[in-house]
């Protein structure tokens, strides 16, 4: 399937929105040449140019066929190239018969399938303030506690639905262990990782310059709070996601039609400051919710999903909650049984910037 990379940047958010369009279209609907376009943009590569590519996925689309399912050619590269090397064919020469410029669907897929940290967007603002509620904003104000506190009080409700178990026999998670949880599941390990492959002298200097973390029989230890204090300054407001003046990316990737922006949680909308009515949200909100969010898919257990998994985030990255990929790998592990993924092929790599200067 193809999906555009839903990045931080705005142009990244609205050509995801697009391609959810295409998605949730009613059949024989075809897609807007915007949406053409920006598709043919997003993957566009130095094997396939933009231009080409736009006529490549025109054609299918005037043909009736499914953008959504094997609309990348064979010719184009992986769209992860550390993950798999490109193929080593020249640069696609758009052909005068429109039957062999058509792209034809692949019967199975090994590449990858890049996406963002940035999911589970109905449950991701109070997640996140579970996390850095008590941080300070880069101004050095807080944000308003009250709304911190109760969307701190609906990740605690949500987390206790899920009545998922860590990884390596930690039991269930909750909200009132999992700052825990992830500190000895991936933050001290990431962290003596780190520090084990310094030298003695540069270990030295680290530590004396990170006075929070404690190295000892080889093994770097802190504390939750620690943590929270040197990661600093939070970079969203609350709610960070589905903001009550509609102003966040996110607010904008579920815009349609003329609407520009559009609330996707029931309290975002009942905390709207911009004039909207609604009492409650659109009736295509809650699909495109699923469409976007792994937690949702791998609850299916569906047989034939992705056997290989690779979870990399940046511990110092306050963008969102730690626990949203963390809930993705405990998640994905725990339906593993039900799919033929194989043990092991779950790998959490939490970035070590957390120990960089």
């Amino acid at each position: 399937m193809v999906q555009a990379n839903p990045a931080y940047d705005a142009r990244s958010l609205v050509a995801h929105r697009h391609m959810l369009e295409l998605a949730t279209a009613p059949d024989g609907t075809g897609p807007s040449m915007e949406s053409l376009r920006v598709m043919a943009q997003e993957l566009a590569s130095d094997v396939l140019d933009a231009d080409s590519g736009y006529r490549l996925l025109n054609e299918k689309a005037v043909a009736g066929g499914n953008l959504m399912e094997g609309a990348v050619p064979t010719t184009w590269p992986a769209p992860c190239r550390p993950c798999s090397a490109p193929p080593a064919t020249a640069r696609s020469t758009p052909s005068t018969s429109r039957s062999s410029a058509r792209p034809t669907p692949p019967t199975r897929s090994s590449r990858p399938a890049p996406g963002a940290p940035i999911t589970d967007l109905e449950h991701a603002d109070g997640a996140y303030e579970w996390n850095w509620g008590t941080n300070e904003l880069s101004t050095g104000k807080q944000v308003d506690q009250a709304v911190s506190k109760e969307l701190r009080s609906q990740f605690a409700e949500y987390q206790a639905a899920l009545k998922l178990r860590g990884l390596n026999g930690f039991g269930t998670l909750t909200a009132r262990n999992y700052d825990e949880y992830l500190v000895k599941q991936y933050l001290e390990p990431s962290a003596t990782t780190y520090l084990a492959g310094l030298s003695d002298s540069d270990r030295a200097t680290h530590l004396a310059a990170n006075t929070f973390l404690t190295w000892s029989g080889g093994k770097a230890t802190f504390t939750w709070a620690d943590f929270l204090t040197h990661v600093g300054a939070r970079k969203k407001d609350a709610p960070a996601f589905d903001t009550f003046d509609l102003s966040a990316p996110e607010n904008n990737e579920f815009g349609k039609d003329t609407t520009e922006a559009r609330h996707f949680t029931a309290y975002g909308l009942k905390n709207d400051t911009t004039g909207v009515t609604g009492k409650r949200l659109d009736s295509d909100i809650p699909e495109m919710l699923n469409l976007m969010n792994p937690m949702y898919h791998l609850a299916k257990k569906n047989s034939g999903r992705s056997k290989h998994w690779w979870i990399r985030l940046g511990t110092k990255d306050s963008d969102t909650s730690l626990t949203v990929s963390a809930n993705i790998a405990a998640t994905a592990t725990a339906t593993a049984t039900a799919s033929p993924a194989q043990p092991g092929a779950l790998r959490h790599r939490p970035h070590p910037s957390l120990l960089q200067p």
